[in-house]
């Protein structure tokens, strides 16, 4: 959000005077902002993978110190039951987050993929009949960028949920194992989960949470009707489609660069969580050890 702060106000301040408040203007940052957001989903899908690859190894060793300490226990208990099923609830949602995720399921579908072929065939065959003009060219620009918008609004509303629900059942677990610990009488876990206290990253989250609300969601559908009607009264002129093509842009990328922040800070709180979960496994491990020496 940093760079966003320092980049648009410079380029409506410098070089919108200086080339008169032409379509080059508008095409300069439309430009920039769409080769920074290229690069910003390079380095977002690189920490999703290295994030996801140390979180599965987290989650193997969880899972083999749970292993070894329910085998113990039934050694020491005798239990020979077998584990209940575990089962996670879905989350309550109104009309409007169900309508959020119904579209979410068809674009993240083949059914979302064969629309957007049918737009992109429609966009070929017309090219002739528009002479392969500027506006033909920016017709996809046009599509692509409203539906980029509103596709940004839906991805951090999702994230922000998955987020939430993840660590709603992070904390349940903590609670649970220092539960166990004090029944068996060993460290009660007083570890407290990563905390995220600087200003900077605070005012991240705060813009995060608000951006990812489901009526921010809504607020951007108005804000993408209202520029296709801006666009129509404009007869869908260069200019026209250069509005409907800059605003989303500009969104688009904040929203990566939120996305990569929100990551980066819910990266940090699963580690802590994974660590406090595996260092009370081995509390635990340790404490039954000793009973069964």
């Amino acid at each position: 959000p940093d760079l966003h702060r320092s980049v648009i106000p410079l380029w409506y301040s410098f070089n919108g005077h200086h080339l008169g408040w032409s379509d080059s203007w508008f095409f300069f940052i439309n430009s920039a902002t769409s080769a920074l957001m290229i690069f910003m989903l390079a380095v977002l899908a690189n920490n999703r993978e290295r994030h996801e690859k140390y979180l599965q190894e987290c989650t193997n060793l969880v899972m083999a110190a749970d292993t070894s300490l329910e085998r113990l226990l039934r050694e020491v208990t005798g239990d020979t039951l077998e584990n209940e099923v575990a089962t996670i609830s879905a989350p309550e949602v109104g009309k409007v987050q169900r309508a959020i995720n119904f579209y979410a399921d068809l674009v993240g579908t083949l059914l979302g993929i064969c629309l957007l072929t049918v737009v992109l065939v429609a966009w070929i065959v017309i090219g002739p009949i528009m002479l392969f003009d500027a506006n033909w060219w920016l017709l996809i620009g046009t599509y692509a960028g409203l539906i980029g918008m509103n596709d940004g609004f839906v991805l951090r509303n999702l994230c922000n949920i998955c987020n939430r629900q993840e660590d709603t059942q992070y904390d349940r677990r903590i609670l649970e194992d220092k539960g166990l610990a004090a029944i068996i009488g060993g460290d009660s876990g007083d570890e407290e989960t990563a905390q995220t206290t600087c200003l900077d990253v605070r005012f991240s989250i705060a813009m995060g949470n608000f951006c990812s609300h489901e009526y921010t969601v809504v607020a951007g559908v108005v804000v993408i009707i209202a520029l296709i009607l801006t666009a129509s009264l404009m007869h869908w002129s260069e200019l026209g489609q250069i509005i409907c093509n800059v605003p989303p842009s500009i969104i688009e990328s904040f929203f990566t660069l939120i996305l990569i922040t929100g990551h980066n800070i819910g990266d940090e709180q699963r580690r802590a969580n994974l660590q406090i979960i595996y260092r009370s496994r081995l509390e635990l491990i340790s404490r039954v050890e000793s009973w069964r020496a």
